[in-house]
């Protein structure tokens, strides 16, 4: 089970969310992929404000991807 995101990461992940524009219809999927990394920094104990744990998490995911052929474009639009 995916951990829950912390308040104060949530709060402030949103505030950057809308500072950016991000349409209201698109910040669910930014937030599962927060979730996802914050499991990947937890599972593999990774830091999470390290940028390598980044790279390290989007390699991991992009592997997973072709494995369970979901498409790579997913992975791209992370990475930005």
């Amino acid at each position: 089970m995916m951990r829950k995101i912390p308040t104060s990461i949530n709060t402030q992940f949103n505030a950057l969310l809308n500072k950016n524009n991000i349409p209201k219809r698109y910040q669910n999927h930014y937030l599962k992929w927060l979730r996802y990394y914050l499991d990947f920094c937890h599972k593999y104990g990774f830091s999470e404000s390290n940028p390598q744990s980044m790279e390290s998490a989007l390699d991991s995911y992009g592997m997973s991807a072709r494995v369970k052929s979901r498409p790579q474009a997913f992975f791209k639009k992370a990475r930005l």
